[in-house]
């Protein structure tokens, strides 16, 4: 996984149950370049890709400002 990728996914996997605000996401791993938010969503499906053959996946509440979490799937 990129480094990038790698960062924002350990981010949303300490976040825990409780999950990470994507604004949160943003500041910590995209400020200060120039990208939109809706950045973080567009690694976060990417993320999804790789753990395809794992049964994880991250997921997002909905809103202008989604929670992201990772997930067990049930197997």
């Amino acid at each position: 996984m990129p480094e990038l990728k790698a960062r924002l996914f350990d981010m949303i996997k300490r976040g825990g149950s409780a999950g990470v605000d994507g604004e949160d996401i943003f500041h910590a791993i995209f400020f200060g370049r120039k990208c939109k938010r809706s950045i973080v969503k567009v690694h976060v499906c990417q993320i999804n890709d790789l753990l395809i053959e794992t049964d994880y996946r991250i997921v997002a509440s909905r809103g202008k400002y989604p929670i992201y979490r990772l997930v067990k799937c049930k197997s």
